[in-house]
């Protein structure tokens, strides 16, 4: 009888995993996040890459996939050897240095950087700022930390 119970549960467990599986991926320097609504003029993938202990690269872009195109960012070409950790929770994903954390909206593609003491360094607008148009126009609209710091 409790069989019969469960396996309406687990197969619900198992369809909602499956629906968000490959949202984020893990890559060898950082992730790709691939963002669950994004908005009109938004981004619908959001790549972190770990540059350094205190440097995260993020791109974003309005297609299903990036292009092939070499950053004009100067990162080491000869492969990343720091530390990092990445952790997934409700509608977010972190990406954890040393010295910096941080953390991308899964529905929306809000991008939050903190210090080691969680303190907010930079902070996007709720919803996540990015407006990205055809032929490199982008906007992107940043919250001035309250602290004034």
């Amino acid at each position: 009888m409790h069989i019969k119970r469960a396996i309406p549960i687990v197969l619900m467990t198992f369809l909602t995993s499956w629906c968000y599986a490959g949202q984020v991926e893990k890559l060898s320097d950082g992730l790709l996040i691939h963002l669950k609504n994004p908005a009109p003029n938004g981004a619908r993938q959001v790549k972190l890459q770990v540059v350094s202990d205190k440097v995260i690269h993020v791109t974003a872009t309005p297609d299903d996939h990036f292009t092939g195109s070499p950053s004009l960012m100067a990162v080491d070409a000869q492969g990343n050897s720091i530390k990092w950790d990445s952790e997934e929770r409700n509608e977010t994903v972190t990406l954890k240095t040393a010295s910096i954390t941080t953390t991308v909206a899964l529905n929306t593609g809000e991008v939050v950087f903190r210090d080691k003491a969680g303190n907010i360094i930079l902070q996007e607008q709720p919803g996540g700022g990015k407006k990205l148009y055809p032929g490199y126009h982008w906007q992107q609209i940043i919250i001035p930390d309250p602290a004034g710091v």
